[in-house]
C-alpha cells in the first residue's frame, strides 16, 4: 500500500487553473466582499461549464415544476420594465432556486456503474462501525492511497488503483484537487473524476475527540469515514461514510444523523456533462453518461440563467446581440467568480468556435449571440474606471469587456506538425496563454517585450484593450491588417497564469501569422465588411423583489453609458456598442 500527501508533491502543473493564488499588480488586493486575494477564476468564470451548468440547472427547474404541478413561472409584464436606458426585473421567484438545506441526514444512496453510465438509487445499508485507523489531514488536503493487493476501481471509462483521500468530504482520482474555491457544481464538473460525498469545506483540524479522517482496506472494498468532522471556522459536525466497491465500481454514501454543513455538493463526476437532481424528489435514477449532483445551500439558491433572458424579453423586443445582467442583491456566482460569459449562439467559421444556434432555448429568434452575468453591482466601484481588485489593473470596463470578449475568444488553435494544438490559450482553453504575445488582450495573455538576452519582459498595460488578433476574430479588422505575434516556449511560469507586468521569463520565441492562424482554423466567414461592426447591448439591473434603489439604477446607467465610448477605443475606432432599449 503507497501512501502520498499533496504537500510532498510538486502539483503545480495540473491544478494551476484551480489553485493560483494572484499574486502580481493585476490581481493583487482584496476585492470589497473577500478578505483575501481571489483566484483568477473568482474574476472571470467563463468556461464550458457554465453552459452545461445552465442547461442542466433549467432542465432540473422544469422537471421540479412539473413534479410540483406549477406552470413554468412567469414575470408579469410590470415586473419587466425601463428606468431610462436601464432595464429592471424584479425577480419573482422563477430566476433564482430557492435556499436548498440539506435533507439527507440519516440516508444512503448508491452510486453505480452500469454499462450506460452512472446510475443513483437509494439505499437502506446504514453505517458502519469498522471505519479504520484515522489519518492525519490538514485543512484542504489530500491524502493518496493505493488499493492492496493490486486491486482497481472502475469509475466511468477509466480504472484507478487508488484514490486521493481529501479533508473536504470527497475522494479523486488521478490527481488531487484540494484548493479553497468553492465547493460547488462548477468546481466538481471543473476538476478530476471524483466522488463528493459531503463535499463541503470541511476541516479535519478543528475536529475534537475521535473526530477526524479514517481510512479502512476491508476485503472488496476500500472505506472512508470522515467522523464528525466540523467545517473551517466552525463548531458544527459533520459525519459521512464512503465505500467503493472494487469489483462493481460501486460507490456508497452514508450520512451521519448529524449533517450541519451550511453548503456541500454530493454526487460523482466521471463524466463531463452533469444531471442537477433532487435526491429526495428523483431517486431512482436511470443510468446515464453524466455526472450527477445536488447542490445543497442553507443561504442562497443557484441562478437559473436561461430564464434571464426569457424573463428580459416579456419587456423588451428581441433585437440584441449581447445582454449584460447586474444583481443588485448578494449573491455568490459559480466558483465564486465576478463574473462570466455563456454563449448562445454563433455564425461565425474560422474563430475557433462550432457554429451552433441555441437561441430559442434563451428566448431569442435567433439574434441573441452573448449572455454575461456580471453578478453582485456592489462588488463594483462606482467608477468604472477605478480598479475592480483595489490596486490591481482591471477596472470594471476591463472585465465587462473581458466578458463581452468571450463572444469571439479565444479558442483559436495553430498547427504543429499538421495537428491543432492549443499552445495559444491558456486557462479553461478560453483565455489567451500567459506565454502569447496578445498585445495586452483584455481576453488575458500578455504585451511581451524581447530583451535581446534570451529573455522576454511583459510591459505596456495588461486587459486594456482588443489586440489586432482579437479584432480579426470580431470582424473588425481583415487579414491583412492584423500585426504578427508570437508564442514564448518557457517552463518559466504556466499558461493559465494571469497577465502581469513587470515580469520576466526565459524562452524561445515562436513567430506566428495570421496566414498560420487561418491554416489551422479556416478563414473567418463572414469576412470583415460583411461583419457587423456595430453591437446592439442591453444593460440589466435584477432585484430580488421589489424595485432597485435610484443609485443602483445610476450606477448601471454610468457603465452603460462608459462602456460605449470604452468599447470603440479598445478596438481603434473600429467597432461601437448601441444601448438603446426597445420596449415591446
Amino acid at each position: 500500500m503507497r501512501i502520498q500527501h499533496l504537500s510532498s508533491i510538486l502539483y503545480r502543473a495540473f491544478l494551476c487553473s484551480a489553485l493560483l493564488f494572484v499574486g502580481n499588480a493585476a490581481f493583487a488586493a482584496s476585492s470589497p466582499s473577500t478578505a483575501e486575494s481571489p483566484t483568477l477564476e473568482q474574476i472571470c468564470g467563463t468556461s464550458d461549464t457554465n453552459t452545461t451548468l445552465a442547461y442542466a440547472q433549467d432542465s432540473f427547474v422544469q422537471r421540479q415544476q412539473k413534479r410540483d404541478g406549477q406552470r413554468q413561472l412567469r414575470n408579469k409584464l410590470n415586473n419587466v420594465y425601463q428606468v431610462g436606458q436601464v432595464a429592471v426585473i424584479e425577480n419573482d421567484g422563477s430566476l433564482l432556486r430557492g435556499a436548498n438545506p440539506f435533507d439527507l441526514a440519516g440516508r444512503e444512496i448508491q452510486f453505480l456503474r452500469r454499462p450506460r453510465g452512472m446510475s443513483a438509487v437509494r439505499a437502506a445499508i446504514g453505517f458502519k462501525d469498522l471505519i479504520g485507523d484515522p489519518i492525519t489531514l490538514g485543512d484542504d488536503d489530500a491524502l493518496f492511497f493505493e488499493f492492496p493487493d493490486g486491486e482497481t476501481y472502475s469509475f466511468g471509462d477509466r480504472t484507478y488503483n487508488g484514490a486521493w483521500v481529501h479533508s473536504d468530504g470527497n475522494v479523486t482520482f488521478g490527481e488531487p484537487e484540494a484548493s479553497s474555491l468553492p465547493r460547488d457544481l462548477s468546481r466538481l464538473l471543473d476538476g478530476p473524476p471524483r466522488v463528493a460525498a459531503l463535499f463541503s469545506d470541511l476541516d479535519p483540524t478543528a475536529a475534537t475527540g475521535n473526530g477526524g479522517v479514517y481510512v479502512a482496506f476491508l476485503p472488496g472494498r476500500f472505506r472512508v469515514t470522515w467522523l464528525d468532522v466540523p467545517n473551517f471556522d466552525s463548531t458544527n459536525s459533520n459525519t459521512v461514510q464512503l465505500t467503493l466497491f472494487y469489483a462493481t465500481g460501486r460507490a456508497l454514501v452514508v450520512f451521519g444523523d448529524q449533517i450541519d454543513a451550511p453548503q456541500a455538493v454530493v454526487g460523482v463526476r466521471a463524466f463531463s456533462e452533469v444531471d442537477v437532481m433532487d435526491y429526495s424528489e428523483e431517486l431512482p435514477r436511470p443510468p446515464m453518461p453524466t455526472a450527477i449532483a445536488e447542490s445543497f445551500s442553507s443561504e442562497q439558491g443557484d441562478l437559473n440563467d436561461l430564464a434571464f433572458p426569457r424573463t428580459f424579453f416579456q419587456g423588451f423586443q428581441d433585437r440584441y446581440h449581447s445582454l449584460i445582467f447586474f444583481l443588485d442583491f448578494e449573491h455568490t456566482l459559480r466558483n465564486g467568480a465576478f463574473a462570466y460569459h455563456i454563449g448562445t449562439a454563433n455564425d461565425v467559421q474560422g474563430i475557433g468556435l462550432p457554429l451552433f444556434d441555441n437561441t430559442s432555448i434563451w428566448g431569442s429568434d435567433g439574434e441573441l449571440r452573448s449572455y454575461v452575468n456580471m453578478g453582485d453591482l456592489s462588488r463594483y466601484p462606482d467608477d468604472p474606471d477605478t480598479f475592480v481588485i483595489g490596486a490591481g489593473s482591471i477596472t470594471t470596463m476591463g472585465l465587462l469587456g473581458h466578458e463581452a470578449g468571450h463572444r469571439w475568444m479565444a479558442r483559436l488553435r495553430l498547427l504543429e506538425n499538421g495537428e491543432p494544438t492549443t499552445r495559444l490559450l491558456g486557462r479553461q482553453e478560453a483565455h489567451w496563454s500567459f506565454h502569447m504575445h496578445s498585445e495586452g488582450s483584455m481576453v488575458e495573455g500578455n504585451f511581451w517585450t524581447e530583451n535581446g538576452d534570451g529573455t522576454f519582459t511583459t510591459t505596456d498595460a495588461a486587459n486594456s484593450r482588443y489586440g489586432s488578433l482579437d479584432q480579426y476574430m470580431m470582424g473588425l479588422r481583415p487579414p491583412a491588417l492584423v500585426n504578427d505575434f508570437f508564442w514564448i516556449q518557457s517552463n518559466e511560469r504556466v499558461a493559465s497564469d494571469p497577465p502581469a507586468i513587470g515580469a520576466t521569463i526565459r524562452g524561445t520565441r515562436n513567430d506566428v501569422t495570421i496566414d498560420d492562424v487561418i491554416a489551422a482554423n479556416g478563414p473567418r466567414v463572414p469576412a470583415r465588411g460583411a461583419s457587423p461592426q456595430n453591437f446592439r447591448m442591453a444593460f440589466v439591473l435584477v432585484t430580488n423583489g421589489g424595485p432597485p434603489s435610484a443609485e443602483s439604477v445610476e450606477k448601471v446607467d454610468l457603465y452603460r453609458r462608459r462602456f460605449m465610448a470604452f468599447f470603440n477605443q479598445a478596438t481603434n475606432g473600429r467597432g461601437t456598442v448601441v444601448t438603446g432599449l426597445f420596449p415591446r
